[in-house]
């Protein structure tokens, strides 16, 4: 509970989010900017309000550390091959998303997978234009095994360009995307309870299964 509070805190003192608490577990979050939906993987404009929202619910496969190193977050483990086309991440064991279901790799490509197929703003990121056609930095998606992903890349030059954007994206479980948003569920250190539209305010709780 201690580091869920010491996030809760950072958050709203950068973000000029207003934070109320109920008690030690749920916290009222009054945004300054008006948002019409929870989902940021899929949505086709960039909406500073839900990423902020966002970051309390949801994790990504990578991080940035305070050395602007990157790092795993979902990924206990970052393998890049000699050549630099193929990255193997090795998922942490201990994570369950918010509605009681273990995190595997499934979930990582069911993930990705819906992003592809929205052609939001954040898929653009993981995508050229050549010859006015769109080139993917991603040939392909392997689940090995239910805590190994393999991303296949077009060239060895993207790697670097692919860490980058696995920052943003965050990690849903297998099977909602179409609750995402309205009824987001993440891994990340708060819980959706309620959204008051009118106020502009979200709910939220502790997450019982956060794993960090």
């Amino acid at each position: 509970m201690q580091k869920i509070l010491v996030i809760l805190i950072f958050i709203c003192l950068n973000f000029s989010i207003s934070c109320r608490t109920k008690n030690n577990e749920y916290i009222t979050v009054a945004l300054p900017e008006k948002f019409s939906s929870f989902d940021t993987l899929t949505s086709t404009a960039s909406d500073a309000a839900a990423e902020r929202v966002r970051n309390l619910m949801f994790n990504s496969l990578v991080r940035k550390n305070e050395k602007f190193e990157y790092v795993g977050e979902l990924a206990k483990e970052i393998q890049p091959s000699q050549e630099g086309k193929v990255i193997t991440f090795i998922l942490r064991e201990d994570v369950k998303f918010n509605n009681g279901k273990e995190f595997t790799s499934a979930d990582v490509k069911y993930t990705f997978d819906e992003l592809f197929k929205s052609n939001g703003y954040k898929s653009g990121a993981f995508f050229d234009t050549v010859d006015d056609k769109r080139v993917r930095h991603i040939n392909s998606i392997e689940t090995p095994d239910s805590k190994t992903v393999v991303f296949i890349l077009s060239r060895a030059s993207l790697q670097n360009q692919l860490l980058s954007n696995l920052v943003a994206i965050p990690i849903i479980p297998e099977g909602t995307f179409e609750q995402q948003k309205n009824q987001p569920v993440g891994s990340g250190a708060f819980r959706f309870v309620n959204f008051d539209q009118s106020q502009n305010i979200v709910e939220l709780a502790a997450n019982p299964e956060y794993w960090d």
